[in-house]
């Protein structure tokens, strides 16, 4: 009798009948794109000064400014010009610092003649020199990237200051024609940053293949308006998410191996990146709690302001009630926790983050277990919002994926006979840490699917979603190949799915879902048709 290795604190997994909306065929939810996403149509088009709602969680839809090109006044336009500098890390040059300075000047009537080289240049001053001007970072989408039908233009604007009046962007379409403007809505804030974004669509199957650009405006109080370098990208029109490339390719590891023999169960004695990046889920079904393991993984560095933590689907969403998971929470290197699981996060050493939303495939949404082990793969979304991290006993940035050592997919390798390392916190030895280790085979216990097989492995409830990993080192480095994802009852043995993609896997199209898809707000998660 096989059986999901998720198992709940005091219950198994039960039918509680609360259902929930989600999503199919790579769309976001109705409620979201609902007058929310501004259409290429209003923007390139020759129209007056208008408005579009753009949705925000949380808040009603915020009023988007859309000034027609000709209305903006270039007069006091500073263009930045692209001396190779990463197009992440963008700052004025100090040229144009004293220029700036001297037009706000002149706009105020403050400007004088001692203030004036006889070339025309102003003289700067020690106040001159020490005003910051802005910066960009992280934005995306990134130089040469491609995007779908609706995407998300962001970018993240330093200083954060009361001199920031507006931030726009302006698209140039493949033929280079130029758009007019939008203004960008803030969507986060920290100390010395502010995000800004806005969601476009209508990059549909006409343009799949062409060049564009856009470039970020930022607009101070005083009128002065700092225009940064162009970035390029292509567009791939309304194919499916799958065929777009993935932006990192990771490799195996070609660190020394360890040890090839067979590890039943037992504590990881070696600490390392391994440990720092799984971590225990807790997360309610119905008013019930339960457990998890997950694993951060590397989504390449491109898009911010988010975490991926990979896990199985059923520590996601339960496919007998159809409903995500409700008040998740990740905590990793719980085996240095001061204390058993609970919500409690000061007795932990990283602290605990709150999941956003998940990401699960149909195929799993759909059906129920057995019948659908195939899919029993998901990716919960961590943002780096204020409030996202709650802090334990050793000071860490907030950040998930700076904290830790996020582990390396690889969706290209064949997970078949490889030694493999599985980890995960099963719920009878809370909170340590454990692992199993053999080589890895292959069984068909369930219908119509060949599972991945661990057969000396005794890892139990609450080890679900851990990791894989094959050619780990000591240091706890290695690539993951698979998760915990059912065992037997009265027998070992550890089964998990392929993420291979040439074997059909639907992982790497939910990993490209995970890390470019907004929050969907209430419905707390994506049912993806890959």
């Amino acid at each position: 009798m096989h059986h999901p290795l998720g198992i709940g604190i005091g219950g198994s997994l039960q039918e509680y009948g609360q259902s929930t909306s989600s999503i199919e065929n790579n769309e976001e939810p109705n409620s979201l794109f609902w007058d929310s996403v501004v259409s290429l149509g209003d923007l390139m088009g020759n129209a007056s000064s208008s408005t579009a709602s753009q949705f925000v969680k949380g808040h009603k839809p915020r009023e988007l400014d859309i000034i027609p090109k000709e209305q903006m006044d270039a007069s006091n336009m500073v263009s930045l010009m692209d001396d190779d500098t990463d197009v992440d890390e963008i700052e004025a040059p100090e040229s144009d610092r004293i220029l700036n300075r001297q037009r706000k000047d002149k706009s105020q009537g403050k400007a004088s003649d001692k203030d004036v080289k006889s070339k025309g240049k102003a003289k700067p001053t020690k106040k001159q020199w020490e005003r910051k001007s802005p910066k960009l970072r992280q934005l995306s989408p990134s130089r040469g990237s491609t995007v779908k039908d609706q995407t998300t233009f962001h970018a993240k604007v330093l200083p954060a200051n009361d001199e920031i009046e507006a931030v726009y962007l302006q698209l140039t379409d493949f033929e280079g024609e130029a758009s007019n403007y939008i203004s960008l809505y803030p969507a986060s804030s920290k100390p010395n940053e502010k995000m800004y974004e806005v969601t476009l669509g209508g990059f549909v199957d006409e343009y799949a293949g062409t060049q564009w650009s856009y470039r970020i405006i930022v607009q101070e109080s005083s009128g002065i308006q700092y225009s940064f370098v162009d970035v390029p990208f292509t567009v791939a029109g309304t194919e499916s998410i799958q065929s777009l490339p993935p932006i990192v390719t990771p490799q195996l590891v070609s660190a020394t191996p360890m040890d090839t023999g067979t590890v039943l169960d037992a504590d990881w004695p070696h600490g390392g990146a391994i440990q720092s990046s799984v971590g225990r889920i807790l997360f309610d079904f119905g008013g019930e709690t339960h457990v998890c393991s997950g694993t951060v993984i590397n989504d390449g560095g491109i898009y911010n302001e988010r975490s991926l933590i990979l896990t199985a689907a059923h520590c996601a969403y339960d496919d007998i009630t159809k409903q995500f998971a409700l008040n998740a929470i990740f905590i990793p290197d719980q085996g240095n926790s001061q204390a058993p699981t609970d919500f409690d996060c000061s007795n932990d050493p990283y602290g605990c983050w709150y999941l956003s939303f998940a990401v699960v495939e149909r195929g799993w949404a759909h059906n129920t277990f057995p019948a659908n082990a195939e899919y029993d793969y998901a990716y919960w979304v961590v943002h780096d919002f204020v409030g996202t991290h709650i802090d334990g006993y050793n000071k860490v940035t907030g950040f998930l994926d700076q904290d830790v050592i996020p582990a390396n997919l690889d969706f290209a390798a064949d997970p078949q006979d490889l030694h493999v390392s599985s980890f995960g916190y099963s719920e009878d030895y809370d909170p340590s840490f454990r692992y199993c280790a053999g080589d890895s085979t292959s069984i068909r216990e369930v219908p119509n699917y060949t599972n991945l097989f661990l057969p000396q492995c005794n890892l139990q409830g609450g080890a679900s979603g851990g990791p894989w990993l094959a050619n780990i080192d000591a240091s706890g480095v290695g690539t993951v190949m698979s998760l915990n994802s059912w065992g037997f009852v009265d027998d070992p043995g550890m089964a998990g799915p392929s993420l291979q993609t040439s074997s059909g896997s639907r992982a790497e199209c939910l990993f490209n879902v995970a890390r470019t898809y907004q929050d969907p707000g209430s419905t707390k998660g994506y049912i993806i048709s890959c």
